[in-house]
């Protein structure tokens, strides 16, 4: 009973930690803008990225060396017509949970699993590791490339279950951005009118640790990162809460199957050779 009891009050001293914007408020505080851009639109973070250019024209220079020529493979195009597979994207707060239930997934789809950066563009990370603005930049950079590669592959017929897109980056950026979260229809939380939207997305929320289930303390961060996700509303996304819960992608299929059937072929895509250049 004491364990329950200390549990709760745990909690309720993080989620009044959490601040939100009030009509009574002058405006949220937004005090890191220029460090943790988000980008809506390719051209402003191309600029973006060309700006840095000015601060470490090598490094850009390497990231648009590795995009020429290791990551076009041909013009761009648009999604298949009709009955396509799906394109499946799976963020969360618990890193550990998502690659698990990503793999999952795709086993069972039969589909290509994918991540940011895409390969062709991994070689840049190491080094860009100390570079965190240009690092962020980069990732939203990587967006575009990923939209590329997906779009590719759905005229192929390969169904794509990615971990982490754009809400990833985004909501990053607005924890740790504002002191008070903005409201819900607020233009901040609008998914990129350029970027290739998902058919469904799925927000792992893992709070507690499985080293200790004892420990009911929930971090702040995970919290306000929760938060986030619940603001963002236009593609929907998908809350799967995994504490105590033992078959998360036995719900994750369900949903799929209520959300995208009929309109997505859903069906078991068996292995065959795919090209390197999709990886």
């Amino acid at each position: 009973m004491l364990g329950s009891t200390i549990s709760v009050l745990l909690l309720l001293v993080v989620c009044s930690g959490l601040n939100y914007y009030d009509d009574e408020d002058e405006y949220f505080v937004d005090h890191l803008l220029d460090t943790m851009p988000i980008f809506y639109k390719k051209v402003d973070m191309l600029e973006r990225l060309h700006k840095e250019a000015e601060n470490d024209p090598k490094k850009v220079g390497l990231i648009f060396d590795s995009y020429q020529h290791n990551c076009l493979y041909g013009d761009d195009v648009d999604p298949p017509e009709g009955l396509r597979r799906p394109f499946i994207v799976v963020e969360g707060n618990d890193r550990d949970s998502r690659k698990q239930i990503t793999t999952k997934l795709s086993r069972f789809f039969g589909a290509r699993v994918m991540g940011n950066p895409p390969q062709c563009l991994g070689p840049m990370v190491p080094i860009l590791a100390k570079d965190f603005i240009l690092k962020r930049v980069f990732f939203s950079f990587c967006l575009y490339v990923i939209a590329y590669n997906v779009k590719h592959l759905l005229n192929i017929g390969y169904p794509v279950v990615l971990n982490g897109y754009w809400h990833d980056q985004a909501s990053f950026s607005i924890e740790k951005r504002f002191l008070k979260l903005p409201p819900k229809n607020h233009a901040l939380y609008q998914f990129p009118d350029d970027l290739f939207r998902p058919d469904i997305i799925f927000y792992i929320n893992k709070l507690f640790p499985d080293s200790n289930p004892q420990v009911r303390f929930v971090p702040l961060w995970k919290q306000r990162t929760t938060e986030v996700y619940k603001l963002f509303t236009n593609p929907e996304i998908h809350i799967i809460n995994i504490d105590d819960n033992p078959e998360p992608v036995k719900d994750i299929k369900a949903i799929i199957l209520e959300k995208l059937r009929g309109r997505f072929n859903l069906t078991y895509n068996p292995p065959r050779y795919l090209d390197p250049k999709y990886f």
